[in-house]
């Protein structure tokens, strides 16, 4: 195995080993993971809103996916778009008092998974793979730019 699949392989399957119960609560609610990141960062940004792009950048989403998990959102009343006044290509996207209702039913439940991983590991183990996950972003950003840097 070339030595970037040591790294890249190991990186998916924890991801997936994470993922496994966060998808099984979600698909009690017929939500996708990517659409929970969605409806997460809205939360998040409370009534704010958010551009597409602005989403799609903060939720590792590529903008056709974007728009097709956007559409799905809209037509399930979980968000909805605003056009700007002055720039009709653009629109904030909101949650609607449903989704803020669903995010309220299912968020405690992802917490309590959160924080079984937390006992798991214990907080500075978790601080010291946040770190490590951080380098490993910083370098892939480094080497898509053509850079090397020192790892």
């Amino acid at each position: 195995m070339s030595d970037i699949y040591r790294l890249i392989i190991p990186l998916l399957e924890a991801r997936e080993a994470l993922l496994v119960p966060i998808r099984s609560i979600l698909n009690e609610y017929s939500l996708t993971e990517q659409q929970w990141r969605i409806l997460r960062l809205l939360e998040e940004v409370s009534g704010e809103g958010l551009e597409a792009g602005q989403i799609a950048k903060q939720c590792c989403l590529l903008h056709p996916s974007l728009t097709r998990i956007l559409e799905r959102l809209e037509r399930d009343g979980m968000i909805t778009r605003k056009r700007s006044a002055l720039d009709l290509r653009r629109s904030k996207i909101r949650l609607t008092v449903r989704s803020r209702s669903l995010i309220g039913r299912i968020q405690p439940r992802i917490e309590a998974q959160y924080r079984s991983i937390e006992a798991k590991f214990g907080r500075g183990k978790l601080e010291e793979i946040y770190a490590a996950l951080r380098r490993v972003q910083e370098v892939g950003r480094d080497e898509s730019d053509g850079s090397l840097s020192s790892a």
